[in-house]
């Protein structure tokens, strides 16, 4: 049936549990003092899995490996690798990394300092690795380590090891933008903030999406992120019980945007009466609860069956 709506919790709950069938016991470490991308890039997922999965050890586990992440950091910069007292320049995809695992342990644990020291890092790495036209970055500034992959002066588009940097900064851009995004009585600042991630996003779904088109499974990333721009609805949570509330909505619903609103996260809802609050372009409705968020935050887009 074409106009079926896609159960996503069912899926979700299938996939998963063919992912702890095939799983070991062995416990993840921290990989050591290179590929900072990598380190970042699953540490950002056994965060986000658990939460989905509402697992206290595992969580506590993901996010002692994030703590190790700030080894790589200085200032607003990432590198690639240490090696004794050398840093060993970083690229693209390692400032991606840690802003994908920066925002997932704000999301997870209302830590207003993980969510800053993310956008910092993000935000650095539009200005570092910007290239010639709206929306292009490259994947590195054109001289590279020997740790970081070669001839990378160039935009990504196709999903190699994992998820392309263009697919990465179109995601997060979108992501950390909602979540600056005051309204139009806000804070001035944040808002022109989020406005320009948000504006990197659409720009980048501009630039590419005719090659993307003749791509097909190859950018699958590009799609899953245009996808989420074109069904942006997301949810935010405010009050004393914001983030158990950001948690179990999160839960229920795995591929939307859920935060408790902390800090410097859309400061203009925080002071509305506790709850969720669904924010669309029209702006936020709510206070709602749980379930029937869930219901009314269910994705819009349809898949064949």
């Amino acid at each position: 049936n074409p106009t079926a709506p896609f159960d996503e919790l069912e899926h979700y709950e299938a996939s998963i549990n063919k992912l702890r069938e095939s799983s070991s016991s062995a416990r993840p470490r921290f990989a050591g003092l290179g590929l900072m991308d990598v380190n970042g890039l699953v540490i950002a997922r056994l965060i986000e899995c658990a939460r989905m999965w509402k697992d206290p050890d595992r969580l506590q586990t993901a996010l002692t490996l994030y703590d190790n992440l700030e080894q790589f950091r200085v200032n607003d910069d990432v590198t690639h690798g240490l090696s004794g007292n050398s840093r060993n320049r970083g690229f693209l995809s390692d400032y991606l990394a840690y802003a994908d695992a920066s925002l997932q342990a704000y999301l997870t644990t209302g830590r207003v300092v993980n969510f800053d020291n993310g956008l910092a890092v993000l935000i650095r790495a539009r200005f570092l690795y910007n290239g010639s036209a709206p929306g292009e970055f490259l994947m590195s500034q054109g001289t590279t380590s020997a740790l970081s992959p070669q001839d990378t002066d160039s935009p990504e588009i196709v999903d190699n090891i994992c998820e392309s940097c263009t697919a990465r900064m179109i995601r997060l851009c979108h992501s950390y933008g909602r979540l600056l995004l005051e309204s139009p009585g806000g804070d001035h600042a944040r808002r022109d903030s989020g406005l320009s991630l948000l504006q990197s996003a659409y720009a980048s779904i501009a630039r590419f999406a005719g090659v993307a088109n003749m791509s097909g499974s190859q950018v699958s990333g590009f799609f899953c992120a245009a996808a989420e721009i074109q069904d942006s609805d997301y949810a935010l949570t405010v009050g004393p019980k914001a983030q158990e509330l950001a948690d179990e909505l999160a839960q229920n619903l795995p591929t939307r945007l859920v935060a408790p609103a902390f800090g410097t996260i859309r400061k203009d809802m925080q002071a509305r009466s506790p709850g969720i609050y669904l924010m669309d372009k029209q702006g936020a409705h709510g206070p709602f609860g749980v379930d029937e968020a869930v219901q009314k935050l269910k994705p819009k887009l349809r898949i064949l069956d």
